[in-house]
């Protein structure tokens, strides 16, 4: 009987924590990037400038949110993609952390596209020139 009790306990204990870890993920992001950002890493935190280099790509999965804590640039380099697809149901929010846009302060730099590949899509973005300083 005492076994059974310490093995719910384990049980218990151990959904307790990958419940906890899952609904506090959050993901710092600075530098260059690429690959697939899903809602498991949501929200991705941008601590400074981003970039996806020249013929890199990123996918930002529907649900995911882009959270800018300062007024830095989301930068698309020559023939790299970016596909940022979301849905009616579920799409991307791109905000910041300070949406007070007085001065020189608050929100963030927007997206910048430079030269970047024709075959990158944007679709089902919430908030994206909302605070941006650079409207998309």
């Amino acid at each position: 009987m005492i076994k059974n009790k310490w093995v719910c306990f384990l049980v218990l204990f151990t959904l307790l924590v990958f419940t906890w870890s899952a609904t506090n993920a959050q993901t710092e992001v600075s530098g260059d990037i690429s690959g697939v950002w899903d809602t498991t890493g949501s929200p991705y935190i941008v601590t400074a400038e981003v970039h996806i280099p020249t013929g890199s790509m990123l996918a930002i999965m529907p649900g995911c949110s882009i959270i800018f804590q300062g007024h830095y640039k989301f930068c698309i380099d020559s023939n790299a993609v970016l596909r940022a697809i979301g849905s009616e149901t579920d799409s991307i929010v791109f905000t910041a952390v300070d949406t007070n846009l007085t001065g020189s302060s608050g929100g963030h730099h927007g997206l910048r596209f430079f030269y970047s590949a024709n075959s990158c899509t944007l679709s089902y973005l919430f908030n994206l020139s909302t605070f941006a300083r650079v409207k998309i």
